[in-house]
């Protein structure tokens, strides 16, 4: 009988002992960062993608792209319990503009009226402004897509390094976060902002 009563209680204690274990791990959000490989600017695998407003509806272009780092994190939502956001830090290094890539229209100061404030002299662009987006993939450890998710637009300067850095504003489910080793960012060239 005691034989019995010792096996019932072992049974209930590790029992429970595997719930709660089960419990916090289910709790905890994994807050590593997850460093990005080089993101391929060019190729079947690149990173990088352009509207077709930024690729042909732009008389300014954007100059080259020369080189995108990026990190990313899973953070604890306010959405509830068991849910995340991605938090990242995304570094785009964008080449100076050549002067011999401004359209004439733009060399010269041009005014434009502004509502009652009165007249506004824009002087020639020195450098290019663009908006972009950014998504991450999740991808677990066998390289599967667990989920794609949708960063804020941000403004691309050329002639220097851009830090964007955000939260995604979609939570997820916390095993997502768990299941993830790999973070593939895309960044999105969406329009000219400089152009007129």
């Amino acid at each position: 009988m005691r034989l019995g009563a010792v096996v019932t209680v072992s049974l209930l204690v590790g029992g429970a002992g595997g719930y709660l274990l089960r419990v916090y791990q289910d709790s905890v959000v994994p807050e590593k960062w997850h460093e990005t490989a080089q993101m391929p600017l060019v190729g079947p695998n690149s990173g990088l993608s352009y509207s077709t407003e930024a690729m042909f509806d732009s008389d300014i272009p954007l100059p080259a792209i020369a080189n995108v780092s990026a990190k990313a994190k899973f953070r604890p939502s306010s959405d509830g319990a068991n849910k995340v956001t991605l938090g990242y830090v995304v570094v785009v290094t964008v080449e100076n503009l050549k002067a011999e890539n401004i359209p004439d229209g733009y060399k010269v100061p041009k005014t434009e009226r502004v509502g009652k404030a009165g007249e506004l002299t824009l002087l020639p662009p020195k450098e290019v402004v663009y908006e972009m987006h950014l998504s991450f993939t999740l991808k677990d450890k066998d390289g599967f897509d667990l989920a794609v998710v949708n960063g804020k637009q941000h403004s691309l300067l050329s002639g220097q390094s851009n830090v964007l850095q955000d939260l995604i504003d979609d939570a997820l489910p916390q095993e997502v976060a768990q299941r993830t080793t790999a973070i593939v960012p895309h960044l999105s060239v969406d329009k000219c902002v400089t152009c007129r």
